[in-house]
């Protein structure tokens, strides 16, 4: 790192500001065991701490570890979910809360329609409608709740 982001390319022309690091991580144990006073002993945070500090000095966005724990272990349902998750780390606006995720699927079944057969574009649209609804009663329940919370104050 030290060759290749130099002093003058990081801080005196800021040329990562804009820019986000996220960093993927495998481990051959379980995520549970990285943690203080666990078998490994240090936090996945504290391990990448000297990611976090160049992140901060490019002033970039330090996002949350994408942590990928005994991968081997998994089953063929679960490892098809961390693809997902995956796709969403690498291509989904961040943070990574529901609407985020809620709008990358949407983007992503808009662009599996192409090429699809009028009886499988419509199944699609159904799907995205669905989402669409669930979305505007999450918003409506969070509007209540902010109306409810106004009143008891």
């Amino acid at each position: 790192m030290d060759d290749v982001f130099t002093r003058n390319y990081i801080v005196a022309n800021r040329s990562l500001k804009t820019k986000e690091l996220g960093i993927v991580v495998t481990l051959g144990d379980a995520e549970a065991d990285f943690q203080a006073g666990g078998p490994e002993a240090f936090t996945i945070s504290e391990l990448l701490r000297p990611f976090q500090a160049f992140a901060h000095k490019a002033g970039m966005q330090y996002l949350k570890p994408f942590v990928v724990d005994q991968f081997g272990y998994m089953d063929p349902t679960q490892k098809q979910r961390m693809l997902i998750d995956y796709l969403q780390y690498l291509s989904a606006e961040m943070p990574l809360n529901l609407a985020n995720r809620e709008q990358w699927l949407v983007g992503r079944l808009q662009a599996t329609k192409e090429g699809k057969s009028d009886e499988q574009q419509q199944a699609i649209d159904l799907v995205i409608n669905s989402i669409e609804d669930q979305q505007n009663n999450v918003e409506s329940l969070k509007e209540d709740v902010k109306m409810i919370r106004d009143q008891e104050e």
